[in-house]
């Protein structure tokens, strides 16, 4: 997939007709959809998040990949002025920790339900 930016004010009728004509002249080996993105595409958080990483990938931080890396899988501290502002947690850390909360919900779920009485029901009626 192929993607075009333009700020909604500037995504006229006209650029939208430009990027059909466009799509339609893609090889598909370049891609196989052609989409417009903009500014209301996204939440003020979303954009914000994009624009960091933007700044990172456009000027590395060597040092704090390094502390990441040397960190092992644990989390580590950014801090300002000896105040902590951010953990930072490699991406297969935060995913474990995402999948133990689903686990967590789960089970809490389960044993609020764990006292019910089952109800019959024959296949018919679902």
């Amino acid at each position: 997939m192929a993607v075009a930016y333009r700020p909604e004010k500037r995504a006229k009728a006209e650029y939208r007709s430009e990027l059909r004509k466009l799509a339609e002249q893609m090889p598909a080996d370049y891609a196989d959809k052609l989409m417009l993105v903009t500014d209301r595409s996204f939440t003020r958080e979303q954009a914000y998040n994009a624009d960091l990483f933007h700044k990172f990938r456009r000027f590395p931080d060597p040092e704090a990949d390094h502390a990441l890396d040397d960190a092992e899988g644990s989390a580590v501290a950014v801090l300002n002025h000896n105040r902590v502002m951010a953990y930072l947690v490699p991406a297969d850390t935060y995913e474990a920790m995402l999948d133990r909360l689903d686990d967590l919900d789960l089970l809490e779920t389960a044993r609020a339900r764990a006292n019910e009485q089952p109800a019959d029901v024959s296949i018919d009626e679902l």
